[in-house]
């Protein structure tokens, strides 16, 4: 957990001057273990954010789009479902970004260079 949360602040600082990237926070109320760095993309549709993943992928960084919607599964698609105005938003603009804890510093700060590149591009 020590690692994943210096990553995690490490990412935050570096991601912080683009106002294109957001990495999502976790609530004040729990103590979170950053398991996941889910980076929002300010300025995205659905199809900007396969743009994002097919370009990190293409420089071999391995990211995806969040989770689809439980809901919207097939077997769930009949089921109820509430207080999600959020998540409609979030899929259609988020990414996973690479997270394991052999992740170092450098690699961070090239990820990084590789999502504000992409911008400039």
């Amino acid at each position: 957990i020590q690692i994943k949360t210096v990553n995690y602040n490490h990412y935050r600082e570096r991601l912080k001057p683009n106002k294109n990237y957001k990495l999502l926070s976790f609530s004040s109320q729990i103590r979170p273990n950053y398991w996941f760095y889910s980076l929002y993309l300010e300025d995205a549709d659905q199809d900007k954010r396969d743009q994002v993943i097919r370009y990190l992928l293409n420089e071999d960084i391995q990211v995806r789009p969040i989770w689809g919607l439980i809901h919207e599964q097939k077997p769930y698609i009949h089921s109820i479902y509430y207080e999600i105005e959020k998540a409609f938003t979030y899929r259609e603009k988020v990414i996973n970004i690479p997270c394991s804890t052999k992740l170092n510093l450098k690699e961070i700060n090239q990820i990084v260079d590789l999502l504000n590149r992409y911008r400039r591009e």
